[in-house]
C-alpha cells in the first residue's frame, strides 16, 4: 500500500508544472477519498519532510527535484 508521501510524489511526478499546496491537497483528497482529509498546511508539513526529493520554487509551488546523472 502506498504511503501518503508516495502519493504526493506521484502527483508531483505526473504534473506538467510545479503545483501549489492547495492543488496537491485537492488531488490527494480526491485520491484518498474518505481515508484522510488533507489541507494545504498538512501538505506543506509533508513536503518539508521530503526535502531530499522535492523543492519549493520561487513562486511558492512545489516540484520534484531533478535527478542528475553523475
Amino acid at each position: 500500500m502506498s504511503t501518503h508521501e508516495d502519493i504526493i510524489l506521484r502527483i508531483l511526478g505526473a504534473a506538467s508544472e510545479p503545483l501549489h499546496c492547495s492543488e496537491i491537497a485537492d488531488r490527494l483528497n480526491r485520491e484518498l477519498r474518505l481515508d484522510a482529509v488533507y489541507h494545504p498546511v498538512d501538505v506543506v508539513k509533508r513536503l518539508q519532510g521530503m526535502r531530499e526529493k522535492v523543492v519549493k520554487t520561487s513562486d511558492g509551488r512545489w516540484k520534484l527535484k531533478r535527478r542528475t546523472m553523475r
